[in-house]
């Protein structure tokens, strides 16, 4: 089984640096004690203090080096990525343009064949395979915002810049922090079951709306 040999960090590196400093200076600091008398052993932990020094030097050297380059090589990597991103950011803007685009156009045209099934009143039309069905469905409008009573409100806002007719009284009866910026919202399902039921709510109608579906 052969053994792995695992070389220091550069962290450990610069601790042992700064062991090996801690160590010299504290030697000469004994020595200026003794008013410049070098022991022996005083002269040979220098040296080799020295020795130590000049390998851990050399090793730093290579691996600051090492992660420097890998530093470089990643930065090259961030400016591809960086560059794919731009371009898929603008890809995306671009399909987004297009879907909302066929989207556009396929409400003229569902609307379309729907108002033409309506004008020559069919419900249905076939090619022999396919089939063409109307459907309608019923939407609740708001006509006037001003006139829905403030109890089919159902999130209240005002920009102080829009703070204008008949907004004002209910509006501020409803909330009283001067600096909040409101916007209002009627609930159209709460409208909705109100004016099936017989209930006529100013401000307010259900309009039917048809599509065209094939089938």
């Amino acid at each position: 089984m052969q053994s792995t040999v695992t070389t220091p960090k550069l962290y450990e590196l610069t601790d042992s640096y700064i062991h090996l400093a801690n160590r010299h200076f504290a030697i000469m600091e004994e020595i200026e004690e003794s008013e410049g008398e070098v022991t022996e052993a005083q002269s040979g932990a220098l040296d080799r203090i020295a020795e130590d020094l000049g390998k851990l030097l050399e090793e730093s050297d290579v691996k600051i080096v090492k992660i420097m380059q890998m530093c470089e090589q990643r930065n090259m990597e961030v400016v591809v990525l960086k560059a794919e991103e731009q371009r898929l950011s603008e890809l995306a803007k671009d399909i987004s343009s297009r879907r909302k685009r066929l989207e556009k156009s396929n409400q003229f045209f569902q609307s379309y064949c729907a108002q033409a099934m309506r004008i020559m009143d069919v419900k249905k039309v076939t090619d022999g395979t396919n089939v063409v069905s109307l459907r309608k469905s019923e939407r609740t409008e708001i006509v006037d915002m001003s006139r829905i009573a403030r109890a089919y409100i159902n999130r209240v806002s005002l920009d102080r810049s829009e703070n204008t007719g008949a907004w004002v009284e209910l509006l501020t009866n409803i909330e009283s922090n001067q600096d909040t910026i409101f916007t209002m919202q009627a609930d159209k399902t709460m409208i909705k079951k109100a004016i099936k039921s017989g209930t006529a709510i100013d401000g307010a109608e259900i309009k039917e709306h048809y599509t065209a579906k094939l089938a």
